[in-house]
């Protein structure tokens, strides 16, 4: 999509990234849509069948009371990013990306709504814009859904996200783990409801593709940098390229990052850029690897538009089935199966693989090889202090207990997410992700007791926030 710099934020995190799964694919609630066979000659004709289930909720309340009841807003404005759903999620975004609310600013915006009359604020392009989107409702369900469900691998975590819509906002889009926030009105969208829903396409497959990194087949690197570097060309690259073929019903035209991969001159300067740092990150300082990836792959687009090459290449040449293989496997083998393809000068550089195992890829190589019998002593080690945890541990013990979960094995999840509790006893994602395996075991009692602790250790997070929505569905069960 076309500059998404400030929207990337919660796909790039190095711990989330792979977390990207709220409770409700534990606890699934509402109605599950499950993807149409077929659709209209209208939409893109590489349409596959889709044996994914998605459930996919539009808000526009944020949208309403902005427009429609600002002097309500004005009367206690700290109420209002307090209580309102999706501005607390905006306030994630300012905290993660370090990025200040401009709150004197947005009061003044919200004063100048307040002041005109009601067929004023009926007129405002975010009204127009929000009753359009949520008229496309159920085109988006049925043409985007089994476009976008055929990219990703069909034995994986089912596809539901929370899409809000809302004014106002610094960033004009952003997701956070199965949230998507999107600024109906920002000047970046034009006005364009259907650019608005290309883009749309991009960030739902973002949560698809988050799903399935606890399911690859890949062991991680030790190198955090490295694993986001590589996470980010596959995901960005296959989300831009999933959106730009869904230009027959949702055309962008204007698409910054579209252009560019059209024009070869602009491929091969990214590919040129992106190569160099790839080669120079592993004698590379961590800080400095971690500004050079967010400059060249985010902010100079490498990850979109090469990454969309990448997937193009892959897609046209062997097929999609081969590309949603990439997807099962991992990043390392997207790179080395798009260099299978293209001449010398055309290929990106490759990291090996592990070539002597941690502990912590010890344990996710034997959960994925179904050696279950090796989980328990590795898992000791840490609970018994024997060794320093390694930085990544805790996104390496949840992703694993969530792959045992898939598989069945649930006991063993219990296990793997209370040694990640006894590791890291102060991190609400571990009493989250705990509570979502004890609904998942039906132990109800245990799970409330560990989305309040949830909530209590960083009640202004995205753990909490997911907590607070489990404890919802609880209590209305």
């Amino acid at each position: 999509m076309t500059n998404r710099t400030t929207r990337t934020f919660g796909a790039i995190l190095a711990f989330f990234f792979s977390l990207a799964i709220s409770v409700s694919l534990i606890a699934p609630q509402g109605k599950i849509l499950v993807c149409p066979a077929t659709a209209e000659e209208s939409a893109p004709s590489d349409l596959n069948d889709c044996a994914l289930h998605a459930d996919i909720e539009f808000d526009d309340s944020s949208v309403e009371e902005i427009y429609n009841r600002p002097e309500r807003i004005l009367s206690d404005p700290e109420k209002f990013w307090r209580d309102n759903k999706t501005y607390r999620l905006v306030a994630m975004w300012h905290n993660s990306s370090r990025t200040p609310i401009p709150h004197e600013q947005w009061k003044n915006q919200i004063g100048v709504l307040a002041g005109l009359g009601s067929e004023e604020r009926a007129r405002q392009p975010a009204n127009r814009i929000t009753g359009e989107l949520m008229a496309a409702t159920d085109r988006f369900r049925e043409k985007a859904v089994p476009h976008i469900c055929s990219f990703l691998p069909q034995e994986s975590l089912d596809l539901r996200t929370a899409i809000h819509f809302t004014g106002l906002t610094v960033p004009y889009a952003f997701q956070v783990h199965s949230h998507i926030v999107l600024d109906v009105a920002n000047p970046h969208y034009g006005g364009n409801a259907n650019g608005i829903l290309n883009c749309l396409v991009h960030e739902v497959f973002h949560i698809g593709f988050g799903n399935h990194q606890c399911l690859r087949r890949e062991l991680d690197l030790d190198n955090a940098a490295v694993n986001s570097m590589l996470n980010s060309l596959q995901n960005e690259g296959m989300a831009t390229y999933v959106a730009y073929k869904a230009q027959p019903v949702f055309p962008a035209p204007d698409d910054r990052d579209y252009k560019m991969l059209e024009r070869d001159e602009d491929v091969r300067r990214l590919l040129t850029g992106l190569d160099t740092l790839f080669r120079e990150a592993e004698s590379m300082e961590s800080d400095k690897l971690w500004a050079k990836g967010w400059e060249i792959g985010i902010q100079g687009r490498a990850y979109y538009v090469i990454g969309a090459l990448m997937a193009q290449t892959i897609d046209e040449t062997l097929g999609r089935e081969a590309l949603v293989n990439t997807v099962e496997e991992g990043p390392r083998a997207f790179v080395h199966t798009y260099n299978s393809l293209v001449g010398p000068e055309m290929r990106l550089f490759e990291f090996e693989g592990p070539q002597e195992l941690s502990r912590q890829q010890r344990i996710r190589k034997a959960a994925l090889d179904g050696h279950y019998e090796a989980l328990p002593e590795n898992l000791t080690a840490y609970t018994q202090g024997a060794i320093e945890p390694e930085a990544s541990l805790e996104n390496t013990l949840v992703s694993t207990a969530i792959l045992l979960q898939h598989r069945g094995q649930i006991d063993l999840a219990y296990e793997v997410l209370e040694t990640n509790l006894a590791v890291f006893p102060q991190s609400s994602a571990a009493y989250q992700f705990l509570g979502d395996a004890y609904i998942r075991g039906r132990l109800k009692d245990k799970a409330i007791a560990c989305y309040k602790k949830s909530i209590e250790l960083d009640p202004d997070g995205i753990c909490a926030f997911n907590s607070e929505q489990a404890l919802i569905g609880l209590v209305r069960d």
